[in-house]
């Protein structure tokens, strides 16, 4: 010991580091290893991803299920469907096949069609069924006098039965036979009746090719007359 005072040391502070702000100013010794221990000693809290909750934007709508909006959509093709189908069955029962005027038969495919010739005397005109009989023994009112193509029309006053063709008729009444007085007087289809009945007629004579109830003959009350033939029936009413 020479003698010489001795001075005193301030204490030593940690080494903060370096300036950020200055790059070119170095580190000491030790910086490194204190600022690591900085950062373990007190780590960032990290939040879990599963705990964020995402809220929805206010006013913005939330999404239908893909699920939901299949089962609207098949929902509502089904009932589509369904009134599509019952608009065909009420339409086909409300508009059944028509009638062609004054024939009261309804047409049939060409399969089905009865086919006629001029000279035939036809029963059953009144139905879907006409038929073929004998033109002598009063059981068929009506003989075929032509044959037409379909879409066109025979006389106004003539009855007609459509059948792929226009069959145009005339009345075909026997002598003693009895029919009903009816359809003579105010048209319609001729029908055999029981004689001597209210309402019916028995057919005392016919005129063919001329329309003249002078030309009658027998206790007759009443004619009748048809053109296309012409054509005169005498006969007595009940």
């Amino acid at each position: 010991d020479d003698g010489a005072p001795t001075v005193a040391h301030p204490t030593a502070r940690p080494q903060l580091g370096p300036d950020p702000a200055d790059p070119a100013a170095g580190a000491e010794p030790g910086y490194q290893a204190y600022s690591r221990a900085i950062q373990m000693d007190k780590p960032r809290a990290q939040v879990p991803p599963e705990s964020v909750v995402s809220v929805p934007v206010s006013g913005a709508p939330a999404k239908r299920g893909s699920a939901g909006r299949n089962l609207v959509v098949t929902l509502v093709a089904i009932a589509s469907v369904m009134a599509l189908v019952l608009a065909i069955l009420l339409v086909a029962v409300l508009n059944p096949n028509k009638q062609s005027a004054g024939s009261g038969v309804a047409p049939q495919s060409d399969a089905a069609q009865p086919q006629f010739k001029v000279g035939d005397c036809l029963y059953g005109v009144d139905t879907d069924t006409p038929r073929v009989g004998d033109c002598a023994n009063g059981g068929s009112p009506y003989r075929v006098v032509q044959v037409i193509p379909a879409g066109k029309s025979c006389r106004p006053d003539q009855p007609s039965i459509p059948y792929g063709k226009v069959y145009c008729l005339t009345p075909n009444l026997n002598i003693n036979y009895c029919y009903s007085a009816q359809p003579l007087r105010q048209g319609g289809w001729i029908q055999i009746a029981p004689c001597a009945r209210p309402g019916t007629v028995t057919v005392v004579s016919v005129v063919p090719g001329r329309k003249d109830d002078k030309l009658c003959r027998g206790a007759w009350t009443n004619s009748y007359f048809y053109s296309d033939p012409a054509l005169t029936v005498c006969v007595r009413e009940y």
